[in-house]
């Protein structure tokens, strides 16, 4: 399957410029992981994490949304 290039164009926002990204979601098997070797490189690099469950709030809404789903 190919991308529609003329839907899908290439461009660069200069808002997501860093050092270091990480996509993806903060998952429980990942987080020795990140705490030990990812994070304490933002002291020294400009480090982005993007995606869901990175902050407590976040994970608190997963939580509501879970058992409101049950109820």
């Amino acid at each position: 399957m190919l991308a529609d290039k003329i839907i899908m164009k290439n461009e660069f926002d200069k808002d997501f410029i860093a050092d270091i990204s990480y996509i993806g979601t903060f998952l429980p098997e990942k987080r020795k992981f990140f705490k030990e070797l990812v994070f304490p490189l933002k002291d020294k690099y400009d480090l982005r994490l993007y995606g869901q469950d990175w902050t407590l709030r976040d994970r608190l809404m997963g939580w509501i949304q879970k058992i409101w789903t049950i109820l």
